[in-house]
């Protein structure tokens, strides 16, 4: 059975299994920026087992966590039935509804690299960063010094909305306090951004970007360490979504392979369960 989630009780009770993964996260992280609104619509599969899918639709793109143990063919009729622009899931489930993948990639986890024999931590803190490195990690600031970048970012895995929709969202996400940022900037100008979506115990990196002039310089190590290094400080989980070819940076900075994601759309070829 696949239910409408109502109550903001219900989302508190769900946090602990939704920030156990990447996607759950994402999800997590938009029921409680926008639960309650127009814009997203949130669902439970159930059996005699208990919770076996969740389900989330943002302004028409659906994410689904599922357990490897629900009903697909009851999922496939569901989302068929509402509708969605985009449905992000693993590949499996991609695949379990009738669909191809227009894209697909890895998901990684954060784990705290060892301690060195020096007795250096694995991650810099923010202060050491501040002070050894350049470019200058500047934290926060409105989205719209965020967007130019990412536009000049944008096919490099990276996919943006139009800037009107894009602010929106990120500026309201932000003055609740569910996304942060920071910018690379250098005595030419900002070179690069990241940006992670949050929940109390659980954040996600949707955004890493450099500019084409500013890379092969170390500036994206450089705000992903700043970033997680704040992260790992608040005794948070840290995920990301990323393109195969970018493992090894990845691993580089702590990160370990979780899983694999794939997204597509609604008009994608239907191959038979």
């Amino acid at each position: 059975m696949i239910r409408l989630i109502k109550a903001d009780e219900e989302t508190a009770s769900l946090l602990p299994y939704l920030e156990q993964d990447a996607l759950g996260c994402r999800m997590a992280s938009a029921l409680l920026c926008y639960q309650g609104t127009p814009f997203l619509d949130a669902w439970v599969q159930e059996d005699a087992f208990g919770i076996q899918a969740v389900l989330c639709r943002l302004d028409g793109a659906m994410t689904i966590l599922d357990t490897g143990k629900a009903d697909l063919q009851e999922q496939r009729a569901f989302c068929h039935a509402v509708g969605f622009s985009s449905l992000t899931a693993s590949p499996c489930v991609v695949a379990g509804l009738g669909l191809t993948p227009s894209s697909s990639g890895i998901v990684m986890k954060l784990c705290p690299l060892p301690h060195k024999p020096n007795g250096h931590r694995g991650h810099p803190t923010q202060t050491e960063l501040s002070s050894l490195c350049s470019p200058t990690i500047c934290w926060g600031g409105s989205p719209r010094l965020y967007y130019p970048i990412l536009e000049q970012c944008r096919g490099d895995g990276i996919h943006l909305p139009p800037f009107d929709t894009w602010y929106v969202d990120c500026s309201h996400r932000m003055r609740r306090g569910w996304m942060r940022g920071a910018i690379a900037r250098q005595s030419e100008g900002n070179s690069g951004c990241i940006l992670a979506v949050e929940t109390p115990h659980a954040a996600l990196i949707s955004g890493v970007a450099v500019l084409p002039s500013f890379r092969n310089k170390g500036i994206g190590k450089r705000m992903v360490e700043a970033l997680t290094s704040t992260i790992l400080a608040e005794g948070k989980a840290c995920f990301l979504l990323c393109l195969g070819p970018l493992v090894d940076f990845y691993r580089s900075l702590g990160f370990e392979v979780s899983g694999q994601w794939a997204v597509a759309s609604p008009s994608s070829k239907e191959v038979s369960l």
